[in-house]
């Protein structure tokens, strides 16, 4: 069962319908200089959804599970 603060990241399938918050890109080492959107820091995903990438570099995103819905 998936639990508030889990872990994801883009490209792979949501299991569990809620509110997911941005945390860091994917590869931490190297330096970006984008950042999130106000709309891409907390997304509405639903079952069967897929983690989005970072939507201006189209980088991987680690994103977090705050609120099941």
């Amino acid at each position: 069962m998936v639990e508030a603060d889990d872990m994801f990241k883009t490209g792979e399938k949501v299991t569990t319908s809620g509110i997911y918050s941005y945390e860091r890109h994917i590869e931490s080492m190297t330096p970006f200089t984008c950042s999130p959107t106000p709309e891409e820091e907390r997304l509405k995903l639903s079952e069967g959804d897929t983690f989005p990438a970072h939507s201006e570099c189209k980088q991987g995103v680690i994103w977090k599970l705050v609120k099941r819905t």
